[in-house]
């Protein structure tokens, strides 16, 4: 089932500030107007005149066989008015769609945006992890709606019939969208519910981070002795290459943002490469400084340290940020920076990565926090085996509410395919512990994982990819 929609009607947008008009076309039948064809059955291409002159905000309908015979959605897109010093720019800031059946249960919606020359689909948000061109919601058994991509998304389920897919850092300029298109076709439920060991990874390693870009998986840690320091690359998730100079140090974490790959290490090193296949050590060198979290978002590296941050805006030179304290736990989502601690700090948050400010709500006062999580609105810190302090939060790390999951060891998180994915294992008895959940509050434990001290897990490509303290590497697809 893969549903394709092409139309013609254009919309017209006053900007407010150049006082231009924008035109744009919308890929999706005008309500106003009835004239169209379908010239194919199994990719349907809607064409219909192009006369009606619209805004952002109003209704465009669109057939879609989801439900197995064609039904008729209303999709209305939004634009959001940027400022800047130039005038400030429309962008594309979210989709909502209406009239949804409950017949489209385990469906995926996909929107892709193209400009007028229509040789590719536009880049609609900023992602570093992610093809950034489509975005794609998932209709569940119980008329929730969930994006499959990543925590770069936002969905908000209306009603039972209807949600709107908010793009958290739009990228694509109101005037360069020419058409807008929608596809459905069965979800994968799979994904990340169900895990494979790689069969083909580096012997006598010890990972410790993995993380997605440039079209490469990428992990880092040591060997298991833990004299040398390593690397390895994946262009598939299940297939991995030993990566080269790589300097001699214990790598503690890895991201990726701006075209390149930047990890640190427990004795505050620093190092950085374009490909993941060959790195370099960078001339900042915070020696005596464990270097714990580290996140990529608007513009900025961001590592933190005992008494603060580091930042750098190419992950080559850095400055340091002394705030006398830190929050170790670093991920970035929904346009912020959020910092949770290991050490029982109240969360942070920052959109620059220079100005933090510290959560009022003393709700999570005492928690230890382990893994750090962005997905659909969603904040969520979990801890280590035994406390059931978990916590999350659904106004950007304002205000928090405690739960309470499986009390195993869970040492990273990830979000992708509408879950999200927690795995961790128990230290003494090497046994691997995996959850999982849709909406960050209840949880469903894997009922089976390869063997292996799983330490991070990241979601790219659309598959969730992870590695292990003892050396293997597992994915689901």
């Amino acid at each position: 089932m893969d549903d394709y929609y092409d139309d013609d009607p254009f919309e017209e947008i006053e900007n407010p500030v150049r006082s231009k008009k924008v035109k744009i076309f919308a890929g999706l039948a005008l309500l106003a107007a009835g004239a169209f064809f379908l010239r194919s059955t199994f990719a349907a291409n809607i064409s219909i005149n192009s006369t009606p002159v619209t805004e952002f905000g109003q209704g465009f309908t669109a057939l879609s066989s989801c439900a197995g015979s064609p039904v008729s959605l209303t999709v209305t897109p939004s634009a959001s008015f940027v400022n800047a010093a130039n005038g400030g720019t429309h962008y594309l800031k979210s989709i909502k769609v209406d009239n949804v059946p409950s017949a489209c249960q385990g469906v995926d919606f996909s929107f892709a945006t193209y400009d007028s020359n229509g040789s590719g689909a536009n880049p609609m948000f900023d992602s570093n992890t992610i093809g950034a061109s489509v975005a794609t919601i998932y209709m569940s058994a119980n008329n929730k709606f969930y994006p499959v991509n990543s925590g770069d998304i936002t969905v908000t389920t209306n009603s039972s019939s209807s949600f709107t897919a908010s793009l958290d850092a739009p990228s694509g300029p109101a005037s360069s969208v020419a058409k807008l298109t929608i596809q459905s076709s069965p979800h994968v439920s799979s994904i990340g519910s169900v895990w494979t060991s790689s069969s083909n990874y580096p012997s006598n390693s010890s990972w410790t981070s993995v993380t997605y870009g440039n079209g490469k998986f990428v992990a880092v840690g040591s060997n298991t002795a833990g004299t040398t320091g390593q690397a390895m690359y994946s262009t598939d998730g299940m297939n991995w290459t030993l990566a080269s100079g790589v300097p001699n140090h214990s790598w503690s974490n890895v991201t990726y943002g701006n075209g390149r790959f930047v990890a640190v290490g427990w004795m505050g090193w620093i190092m950085y490469s374009s490909d993941g296949v060959t790195w370099t050590a960078s001339s900042a060198s915070f020696s005596g400084n464990t270097l714990y979290g580290l996140a990529y978002g608007n513009g900025k590296y961001i590592t933190s340290y005992s008494s603060g941050y580091y930042y750098s805006t190419d992950g080559i030179s850095w400055t340091q940020l002394n705030l006398g304290s830190t929050r170790n736990r670093i991920t970035f989502g929904s346009g912020q920076f959020l910092a949770l601690d290991g050490n029982a700090g109240l969360p942070r948050w920052s959109t620059d990565g220079l100005n933090w400010t510290t959560t009022s709500d003393t709700t999570p006062q005492s928690t230890y926090f382990v893994t750090c999580v962005y997905g659909n609105g969603v904040f969520l810190g979990t801890t280590s085996a035994g406390v059931s302090k978990s916590a999350y939060s659904t106004d950007l790390g304002r205000t928090w509410t405690l739960l309470s999951i499986p009390t195993d060891n869970y040492y990273s998180g990830a979000y992708g395919n509408g879950l999200f994915a927690l795995i961790g294992y128990d230290s003494l008895a090497h046994i691997p512990y995996g959850i999982y959940s849709k909406d960050g509050t209840s949880w469903t434990a894997y009922s089976s994982l390869p063997a292996g001290d799983w330490n991070s897990v990241t979601f790219a490509n659309g598959m969730l990819v992870a590695v292990a303290n003892s050396g293997q590497a597992m994915y689901s697809n």
